[in-house]
């Protein structure tokens, strides 16, 4: 959802409204007053317009005024002549307050706390009278002074430079009716501070040895005497500081740029941690990305402010939304981590010309979209909790036209804190006892003549709740209404079913009651009307309709409020075969759904997408439940839905695949076609399996186990039918996994290891004779890694060549044992691999090799030499997918095949990579055994070479299911086609979403390529080709104006060569 539908009930929207060299206003010094005073209005007012709540007005530049002030003269800035005030009687200060006040947003006053001279050197700067006045702090006080050439400053050491700048502040809290005092990040100059205040060090140094350290409490200081000086004037008054964006190089890891810390000794960390400040606001001034990157940044800064409970409102620079470093879209962007970051409570923007320039469309996504609603201001809860009490005495008075107007009392209160302040008033088709929807706020006020008039015929609720100064609010005052109160169905019910139970309230002295029902939102001409005499109605309505409703009870002249509701959905055919993700059907593929009551005929389509966009069937008037279509293509996923006649809904999408032509089954357990047996282990995970000969009977063992449990099921691999054998777990104990994997040797010989996870005993056990307890013949006590998932054995123990292998997860070791025949014992060896494995490690050998694969969950099949060296990676490859662990390899006629499990699928799928792993072209894969969740991707898979061309894969996923497929190596060789280009573009998301009208829709092209990207509706109908022709690689969007189309979800399809990319977009009007 964006903005538009969950606007925040409190967000900090300010705007910088500088004067420093007029860059905001005046927008000429030399305007007339009049001119002055309507340029400042107007900009108030465009940033109210564009949703923005709270303006922050530079009234101190460098020791001067933009107001009428007792200590310094009249800004430069605002006249050309420092010194000279307006010619008419106004105050700027006071002036903007009240204008504010009128629009409901707030008023800081912004101050620069030490810069005295800007530009100092600058042509006769510092001679030129109408520069600096006789008046000014840097004649009066010129032992104050720091100089340098960009800025003259007032020294910060000196203790009466600090009360000096306290009291100017003061004045300003005192005599102006502001919200917040605002300093910004002028402190120690930006061109580097050397000796020049090595005197006033020595001087009045309090202590501290080092000069760095005592610089940074100079501003300590200040902050907390402005702070301690405002709780005691009006603490309801806000006190915030914006200083540079960077806190100390690397700091966030990657951050690279100004140490602030070192060069203007300002230490925001600490004014946080002691409490100085309410909030914080750090000039976050670059884009997503480089050595200043917002996404690393901003949320690094919300931590420290959540840290010691302040709130933090990052700076953001709108002055750069339209630079080339700024892309279309980076400040809202932005705006959405900052919804996204918890304990970010708004935005403030430099500078408010920049709303008029419009750059790049930037203020219409505000005022269209991120700011389309209105917003309260986050509360401060240390200065104060206590909500005011509720507006009294709110009356509605409805004129002959149908206009009315709502007028109200203010509460009554003890604490002038809890004061009402402001008063918000919401209007809404139903009632709230807390209204949060801010796109129902239709008037902020914060002046006091406490009415509204709204002239809209049509009748509300409206609900008028109370703002204390620290903005906490009200409930909402009570209301007696001229109408009755609907109670059920709610309003905007959604999708309720069509037998409606129809309610409401008693009216006071009502004999009857009209009730009138409409299919839209215009009830002059209902559906339904009629006359009641009970507070109740049932009636039976249509599937899929939006109806429209309202009751009048006969003694009273008003209707009630509209409400609105959605019906159900009908109901969809219900489809019978394939089952949903069933694989394996035959190429011919015959379908079956259920009859649907009164349906004279059904519609199916079949598409290779889950959109249906790509369709490759579609069939009409079929008089019959089923219909059998011939020629699907071998090994495809398709997707198909069937409806009836008699509704226009199709049922969720079906996905199935179509057989192999080289893979059978013989026999298979699946979760999916709820075809497990009863012995399947229904206890812990069953994650391991080995197929073998043990005393000259084939046979297959099945692992399932915690941290509690082992159990070890022996089945017959031709059949998969139970086999009346136990294997004698006596003794197994510890791990994660009592038992995880298990293995058998060419002489019969049983191993299985448990799984042990970092600071836990691996093991591994061997069974000579199953009916006896096994042997631990490896014990790793307190092993530095998980290890255990999987085990590789291979090798006889009665000529000594076993060896067993088992590779670490999340570490880029492996483990190697050899059977020592003098010692008869196992030695072990670590092998240090050049690449970490990921989850589930599985390794391989390679026939005629000292070299081996290892495969794990997210990371491509690698082999590696016998020391761990990568010889080559499968990397971009995705024929094996990237999740696929459980590896083994065979080889037939010369060609070499690597299979793998993969949980994605719950199947196995196998390449050939004759031309080696980079070139491994796609030789087919298993039938999905499930659809049960299996976050480990625990699997295993095990194969046999049936001597005849032929191999049988054995394949267990989990508790999904166990089944054994017959791969045909020799026919399928011959036909393995080469690999299909890969995926060579991206569609990204749009922006916004959801949208109105227009949206911006992102792709990117890996090579220089032929595309075409259009709209479809739900029904499958083209609406629009945004672009179809031939376009250049690299990273492109296009724009998507949906104006005369109707608000719901539209596709947006994107397709090159033989893929095909879609996703769902949504326009809200």
């Amino acid at each position: 959802m964006t903005a538009q539908v969950h606007s925040p009930k409190r967000e900090f929207r300010g705007v910088w409204l500088s004067t420093v060299t007029n860059i905001d206003w005046p927008r000429s010094r030399y305007d007339s007053d009049s001119k002055k005073q309507d340029d400042l209005r107007n900009y108030l007012i465009k940033l109210k317009d564009s949703g923005c709540n709270s303006v922050l007005f530079q009234v101190r530049c460098s020791c001067d005024a933009m107001y009428n002030s007792p200590y310094e003269p009249w800004s430069y800035w605002f006249s050309g002549e420092q010194g000279k005030g307006p010619s008419l009687d106004w105050d700027p200060l006071h002036f903007a307050v009240e204008e504010a006040r009128k629009l409901g947003i707030e008023l800081h006053a912004w101050v620069n706390p030490y810069r005295a001279v800007v530009n100092p050197n600058f042509s006769n700067n510092l001679t030129n009278s109408n520069y600096i006045s006789d008046a000014h702090i840097t004649k009066q006080q010129p032992d104050w002074i720091l100089k340098f050439s960009d800025v003259h400053i007032l020294d910060p050491g000196l203790p009466e430079v600090r009360t000096y700048i306290r009291d100017v502040l003061m004045d300003i809290v005192a005599r102006y009716d502001i919200d917040g005092l605002h300093m910004d990040d002028y402190f120690y100059p930006y061109s580097v501070i050397t000796n020049e205040d090595a005197a006033t060090f020595a001087e009045h140094h309090r202590g501290f040895t080092d000069i760095q350290d005592w610089r940074r409490d100079n501003i300590n200081l200040l902050v907390e005497a402005v702070m301690d000086s405002i709780n005691k004037i009006k603490p309801w008054v806000k006190w915030g500081i914006s200083p540079f964006g960077i806190y100390r190089p690397g700091i966030p890891s990657g951050i690279t740029g100004l140490d602030a810390y070192n060069v203007l000794y300002c230490d925001p960390i600490a004014w946080l941690e002691a409490g100085t400040v309410d909030y914080i606001t750090p000039q976050l001034y670059w884009p997503f990305g480089g050595g200043q990157d917002y996404g690393l940044l901003m949320p690094w800064w919300a931590q420290q402010a959540t840290r010691y409970g302040k709130h933090f409102y990052p700076g953001q620079a709108m002055y750069r939304a339209g630079q080339d470093l700024f892309p279309r879209g980076e400040i809202p962007r932005q705006i959405r981590l900052n919804r996204e970051t918890e304990h970010c409570d708004g935005s403030v923007f430099f500078t408010a010309n920049n709303f008029f320039s419009n750059p790049k469309n930037t203020i219409d996504s505000l005022r269209l979209d991120l700011y389309r609603y209105p917003a309260l201001w986050p509360v401060m809860t240390w200065k104060d909790s206590v909500p005011p009490a509720a507006p009294r005495n709110v009356q509605l008075q409805i004129a002959g036209d149908g206009s009315k107007t709502i007028s109200w009392d203010a509460p009554l209160y003890g604490d002038p804190l809890d004061s009402a302040f402001a008063y918000v008033i919401y209007r809404s088709p139903y009632f709230q006892e807390l209204p949060e929807d801010m796109s129902e706020v239709w008037d902020i006020q914060f002046h006091h003549n406490r009415h509204f008039g709204d002239s809209d015929p049509e009748m509300y609720y409206y609900m008028v709740t109370a703002l204390d100064r620290n903005k906490l609010e009200s409930v909402p005052g009570s209301i007696d209404y001229p109408f009755v109160i609907l109670h059920n169905p709610q309003y905007a019910a959604d999708r309720i079913s069509k037998q409606i139970g129809f309610s409401w309230r008693n009216y006071s002295g009502a004999a009857e009651y009209s009730l009138r029902i409409s299919d839209s939102d215009d009830l002059s001409s209902p559906l339904y009307t009629m006359t009641l005499t009970d507070t109740v109605k049932d009636m039976t309505l249509e599937y899929d309709t939006e109806y429209h409703w309202q009751i009048k009870a006969d003694n009273t002249v008003y209707y009630s409020p509209v409400w609105k509701f959605l019906t159900e959905l009908p109901p969809p055919v219900k489809t019978v075969w394939p089952i949903a993700y069933y694989e394996g059907t035959d190429w011919d593929v015959s379908l079956r759904w259920k009859a649907f009551e009164n349906a004279a005929s059904y519609h199916l389509r079949i598409a290779n997408d889950p959109d249906m966009q790509d369709l490759v069937v579609q069939q009409s008037d079929i008089q019959d439940t089923a219909m059998t279509i011939a020629g699907m293509e071998p090994s495809t996923g398709y997707y198909w839905q069937v409806r009836s006649n008699k509704y226009d809904r199709w049922n969720d999408a079906q996905y199935f695949k179509t057989r192999d032509p080289y893979i059978g089954t013989v026999w298979a357990y699946a979760s999916l076609t709820d075809s497990l047996p009863v012995f399947f282990p229904d206890a812990g995970e069953v994650s391991g399996l080995a197929v073998g000969t043990v005393n000259g009977s084939p046979l297959m063992l099945l692992v399932a186990s915690s941290s509690t449990f082992a159990a070890v099921t022996v089945m017959d691999p031709a059949n998969g039918e139970l086999l009346d054998m136990t294997l004698d777990l006596s003794g197994i104990e510890g791990g994660a996994h009592l038992l995880r994997d298990i293995g058998i040797t060419e002489d019969g010989v049983i191993y299985a290891s448990n799984c042990a996870l970092p600071g836990e005993d691996f093991k591994i056990y061997q069974w000579t004779d199953y009916a006896q307890p096994p042997v631990c013949v490896y014990r790793a006590d307190q092993i530095a890694y998980r290890v255990g998932d999987h085990i590789t054995v291979s090798g006889r123990l009665d000529d000594g060549s076993v060896k067993l292998y088992a590779p670490g997860s999340e570490t880029k070791r492996m483990l190697k044992l050899e059977w020592n025949s003098v010692s008869q014992c196992f030695e072990s060896e670590q092998i240090n691999l050049m690449r970490t494995n990921k989850g589930s490690a599985s390794m391989a050998l390679i026939p005629d090799s000292d070299d081996f694969y290892i495969n794990s969950t997210g990371e491509y099949l690698i082999r590696y030499s016998s020391a761990g060296m990568l010889r080559s990676w499968m990397s971009g490859n995705t024929h094996l997918p990237v999740n696929a662990n459980a590896t083994v390899n065979f080889s037939y006629g010369g060609k070499h095949f690597i299979a793998a499990y993969c949980a994605d699928t719950e199947s196995a799928h196998m390449v050939e990579i004759s031309d080696g792993l980079k070139d491994a072209r796609r030789a087919g894969s298993t039938y999905r055994l499930g659809i049960r969740e299996n976050p480990g991707a625990v699997g295993d898979l095990e194969l046999a070479d049936n001597g005849d061309g032929t191999f049988n894969l054995y394949v267990l996923g989990s508790n999904n299911g166990l089944g054994a497929y017959r791969f045909d190596a020799a026919s399928a060789m011959v036909n393995i086609a080469a690999a299909p280009d890969a995926m060579h573009f991206r569609l990204g998301a749009n922006y916004p979403n959801p949208f109105n009208p227009v949206t911006v829709i992102p792709y990117t092209l890996d090579k220089n390529c032929d595309i075409t990207i259009v709209i479809y509706d739900l029904n499958g109908r083209l609406v629009r080709t945004l672009y179809q022709g031939y376009q250049t690689a690299g990273t492109h969007q296009l724009r998507f104006d949906a104006a005369g189309l109707g608000s719901g979800v539209y596709i947006c399809s994107m397709r090159s060569g033989k893929h095909t990319v879609s996703r769902k977009i949504t326009f809200i009007k």
